[in-house]
């Protein structure tokens, strides 16, 4: 009995030790995977993600001044949304030649 619980004294730890050893090879490989991303990402010049908060609220910013500033133009300028000068007409196509040759022929033939 005492090399029977004994066994399975051992055994136990065995299976103890396997579970730490796992975790720890766990633990391991999770850094070794993190460490590899991250310098995967620096090598293609990735933007951390505060980084690219930052200049979208800049960029907001930026966009909101552009709209002031264009409404102040228009009002300096004396122009209204609703009055801004049309753009201008396209002129028309001139008329295609390839009718001309036609009536040059009805007409030659009158007068032969």
């Amino acid at each position: 009995m005492v090399s029977r619980d004994k066994l399975l004294d051992d055994l136990a730890r065995l299976a103890g030790g396997a579970a730490t050893l796992l975790g720890e090879a766990g633990k391991q490989a999770n850094e070794n995977f993190r460490s590899r991303i991250d310098s995967f990402a620096q090598g293609i010049d990735l933007v951390p993600r505060a980084d690219f908060e930052r200049l979208e609220v800049m960029l907001e910013s930026a966009l909101a001044e552009i709209k002031i500033l264009k409404t102040r133009i228009d009002t300096l300028e004396g122009v209204t949304p609703k009055s801004k000068p049309a753009p201008k007409a396209k002129p028309k196509p001139k008329p295609s030649k390839a009718k001309a040759p036609a009536a040059k022929a009805k007409t030659a033939k009158k007068k032969g």
